[in-house]
């Protein structure tokens, strides 16, 4: 049941997260150079006392679709507008207007967050070289801006959107690393989590059984030693600090929850083998009275 469980999960994110899929990128510095205007990204930026350009080149005309975000939680309002370059030309476009936007609050799937929809430009334009360019009045505030439309997503992509996902939430949207699990990568987090802690538990008792367990005496060390009460509380204690580790996005604090889930889960622990200890014994003797 397990084996049918776990890939069904995992399949079922990463089909969510392909139907909402674009590129993520963090810009860190401008100008941002975008060789494929027509595949869908989205760049996440703030803006620190300039406008921020972006451009776009092509050889082949192509649809053209920007449009500008920005997170709920940001009170600022952004512009913007297209021109196409002619070495020393430059050519007006199509404007970004703030004015023409509601900035209506909308829910994206992808990020698992609350985003103000800004002002868009679509239209169909020559091969060549573009520049977009956001800005607002102080120059100040941070924005998404969505470029591209057709869906280019890869595994690699994938992985990246998985990493990037909580620096996401803390430094842009400024949202509860919580909030992440809700997103369809949370569902892939959910597997990747227990597969690691399969894959433990598969290697410690595989290296323990076949290479440290010599004798029967050391056998023993690797049987469960862990009674009922004792799993669970290591369980509860475990997704207590996991949790308190997620909030924070603390890989420590999520490292020593992590610990405690894998000894509820598997009813083994170290220590306890360390000290010959083994409440397993006693829980099964309780039980077997109590009949």
């Amino acid at each position: 049941m397990k084996k049918i469980i776990l890939p069904s999960i995992f399949l079922f994110g990463v089909v969510w997260a392909y139907a909402f899929a674009y590129v993520p990128y963090v810009v860190e510095q401008g100008p941002v150079n975008v060789e494929d205007p027509e595949a869908s990204r989205v760049f996440y930026d703030a803006l620190s006392g300039s406008p921020r350009t972006y451009r776009v080149e092509s050889e082949k005309e192509f649809d053209f679709s920007v449009k500008i975000f920005a997170p709920k939680k940001t009170e600022g309002v952004f512009s913007g507008y297209v021109s196409r370059v002619d070495g020393d030309l430059e050519t007006f476009v199509g404007a970004l207007d703030e004015k023409s936007a509601l900035w209506e609050v909308s829910y994206r799937p992808l990020e698992g967050d609350w985003y103000r929809n800004g002002p868009e430009f679509t239209g169909k334009v020559p091969g060549g070289v573009y520049k977009i360019s956001v800005f607002n009045g102080e120059n100040e505030g941070r924005y998404a801006l969505s470029i591209g439309s057709e869906q280019s997503f890869s595994v690699s992509d994938a992985i990246r959107m998985m990493v990037f996902l909580p620096k996401l939430k803390s430094d842009f949207s400024e949202t509860s690393h919580f909030s992440m699990f809700l997103s369809p990568f949370g569902f892939v987090w959910s597997v990747i989590l227990a597969v690691l802690i399969t894959l433990v538990w598969k290697a410690i008792f595989f290296v323990g059984k076949k290479y440290i367990a010599v004798s029967e005496y050391a056998k023993d060390k690797f049987k469960k030693n862990l009674g009922r009460k004792d799993r669970r509380v290591r369980f509860f204690t475990g997704l207590a600090v996991f949790v308190f580790g997620v909030g924070f996005w603390n890989w420590g604090v999520m490292g020593a929850g992590g610990f405690f889930l894998f000894e509820a889960f598997f009813g083994w622990s170290a220590i306890y083998a360390l000290l010959e200890k083994n409440t397993l014994v006693n829980s099964v003797s309780e039980e077997k009275s109590e009949a």
